[in-house]
């Protein structure tokens, strides 16, 4: 475990500070839920909670089937992070971070199809900018659950010859609404 080198105390309600510092690092907004877990050594353990993690198997056979169908990237994320992906750099892409962009699009609860220009080098799923190539079209179906995005999924091809299409977006929000019916049960 790393230290931060910051203490906060807890007052007499048993309540403490989590710093600014460490909320912006783990994209942690106010009103996020968070899991709290004890180790056998005593230590409290705080993690940002995502719903679609609960799913995640479920999510990838989902994933599977939809590449299989369509032969486009899919990716399945919860607000933030990647938790499952068919297709091309699997290991790549698997728990990356989200780019502000894409976590935008989420937010905002925005469908999206997107066929980009030639000149145009987007970071469109994950931050990490040696792992981008040229996105050439890309989809996105937000998952909502109680008026609230708790991820999407995403279609996306680095081909011109093979674009996503509305094709693939109305499969890509066919999948959302299925994995937010499996939220809701």
């Amino acid at each position: 475990m790393k230290a931060t080198g910051i203490v906060r105390r807890i007052d007499d309600v048993v309540r403490g500070v989590l710093p600014k510092e460490i909320r912006k690092k783990l994209h942690i907004r106010e009103g996020d839920p968070l899991e709290i877990f004890v180790s056998k050594e005593g230590e409290i353990i705080l993690k940002k909670y995502s719903p679609i993690m609960d799913i995640s198997d479920f999510a990838k056979d989902y994933c599977d089937n939809l590449y299989r169908s369509c032969g486009h990237i899919v990716v399945i994320t919860d607000e933030d992070s990647v938790i499952a992906i068919s297709g091309d750099k699997r290991v790549y892409y698997l728990g990356k971070s989200l780019s502000e962009t894409i976590q935008k699009y989420i937010q905002n609860k925005q469908e999206i199809l997107l066929k980009c220009p030639d000149n145009f080098v987007p970071q469109v799923v994950i931050s990490e900018a040696e792992l981008m190539q040229k996105v050439d079209s890309i989809a996105i179906a937000p998952v909502i659950v109680d008026d609230s995005a708790v991820g999407s999924v995403i279609v996306f091809s680095y081909s011109s010859q093979e674009k996503v299409d509305v094709t693939e977006l109305k499969l890509a929000k066919c999948v959302a609404a299925i994995l937010k019916s499996q939220l809701e049960y």
